[in-house]
């Protein structure tokens, strides 16, 4: 495996961290800003200010007005976005390769010059609470924020992304301000660059570009406090004059710099990662219990979660959520034949390497692997990491996730009470 584009990367003076993948055989590139603390480094009563502060950015600079810079962005022709998470916020753009250099600029000088003028926090005050509202009004987004924050309540890991109507109401300017100057430091900071550029270009434009952020240490993600436990054996509904019930089914996982994390990643694609995995097929094919049900990992870098997803009819929901949860109880007994197993490495495999057709994708798995590990990881060791768990370690890590105790149950629809699988076949 030695015809993959190559991966460079490097530490500025000032600990600013640049990493590109050269792909001169595309027309486009993608470019990434990130900033590693997002949600979870909120203060108490600053919830949502990370997403707040993201959507300023875009707003004014010094130099360049809100009208200025999305104008600017659309004639370059460059697709651009931010997003923020639980542990990082990341301001994007993909253009043509030529075109990199100015629309790095722009956000170079978002990132390091926003002003955060008075009448646009106002103006995006109202913006960020319809966004709330719109979230609160898709069942589906309304259950999915409802069950990480409660599955993580008490913790750093449990601040809504965007925040609460009281906390996005109530913060001031200045404490905006204060957070971005607290978090937007040079060692927080990682410039990530996929498609048609050359390394060098980016090396030599952040440095001319950001070179100047003062030097700071990074800051460390927000510990999980003494004594923690993530809300489990605990079944919620939130009541809505619903056709079905949805629900969600979590498990304490694993978070991403474990060393089961792979064969967690395999466990999940086995159980509800496709329509040839057991959910798809014993829940909806075999039974007609859901048309939607599936699997996915929700991971942070020491925490994570295996959950399962489903909508259903109501008078089908329990049985619908204990065939989920006993299809997991069988997983953690009975190993996985070699040829699913291998079908399973195979789709993984796939979905690293189709990243490589997609730059905005790649960019965040490049500036992730460079957070988590000090260093982006090779597509080779990505590889190398899915092709290795055998069925025993399937077995382990399903055992390992059920050891945690019972799931947490977090339903919507009409009224009704379901109760939290048992944890006995």
């Amino acid at each position: 495996m030695n015809n993959f584009p190559n991966v460079q990367y490097l530490t500025l003076p000032n600990g600013i961290r640049v990493i590109t993948q050269e792909m001169p055989y595309l027309q486009s590139a993608t470019i990434g800003i990130q900033v590693t603390n997002g949600a979870r480094n909120e203060s108490a009563g600053l919830e949502g200010a990370a997403h707040f502060v993201e959507h300023l950015l875009f707003k004014a600079t010094p130099s360049r007005s809100s009208q200025e810079i999305s104008t600017r962005l659309d004639a370059l022709g460059a697709n651009a976005n931010a997003v923020t998470d639980q542990e990082d916020v990341t301001y994007y753009a993909t253009c043509l390769g030529a075109d990199i250099p100015e629309v790095f600029d722009i956000l170079a000088d978002m990132y390091q010059n926003a002003t955060l003028p008075p009448d646009e926090v106002e103006m995006e005050r109202k913006v960020v609470i319809e966004e709330i509202k719109m979230t609160g009004d898709n069942p589906s987004r309304f259950l999915s924020h409802q069950f990480i924050d409660g599955f993580w309540a008490g913790s750093p890991l449990g601040h809504p992304v965007l925040g609460t109507f009281d906390t996005v109401g109530s913060v001031t300017r200045d404490q905006l301000a204060a957070f971005k100057a607290k978090h937007y430091i040079s060692g927080n900071t990682i410039i990530s660059v996929v498609g048609n550029v050359r390394h060098q270009e980016i090396v030599s434009l952040t440095e001319r570009l950001m070179g100047d952020m003062s030097s700071a240490a990074s800051i460390k993600q927000a510990a999980m406090h003494d004594g923690w436990e993530p809300s489990l054996a605990i079944g919620r509904h939130h009541e809505r004059d619903m056709a079905q019930i949805q629900f969600y089914i979590g498990y304490r996982g694993v978070g991403a710099v474990d060393p089961d994390r792979h064969a967690q990643a395999l466990l999940c694609q086995i159980l509800g990662g496709s329509m040839g995995s057991r959910l798809f097929q014993e829940v909806r094919e075999l039974r007609g219990l859901a048309y939607s049900v599936g699997s996915q990992e929700i991971l942070n870098y020491d925490e994570g979660i295996l959950a399962i997803a489903c909508g259903t009819s109501p008078d089908k929901a329990q049985d619908a959520a204990d065939l989920c949860h006993q299809i997991l109880l069988d997983m953690a007994t009975t190993p996985v034949s070699d040829e699913r197993l291998a079908d399973a490495k195979r789709l993984a495999v796939s979905r690293v390497l189709r990243c490589l057709d997609h730059p905005e994708r790649q960019i965040f798995r490049l500036a992730y692997s460079y957070e988590l590990y000090g260093k982006p990881r090779t597509v080779e060791e990505q590889v190398q990491s899915y092709i290795k768990p055998d069925a025993e370690a399937l077995m382990r890590i399903a055992r390992r996730i059920l050891g945690y105790g019972p799931p947490r149950l977090e339903s919507i629809g009409k009224t009704m009470k379901l109760v939290v699988p048992s944890q006995q076949h």
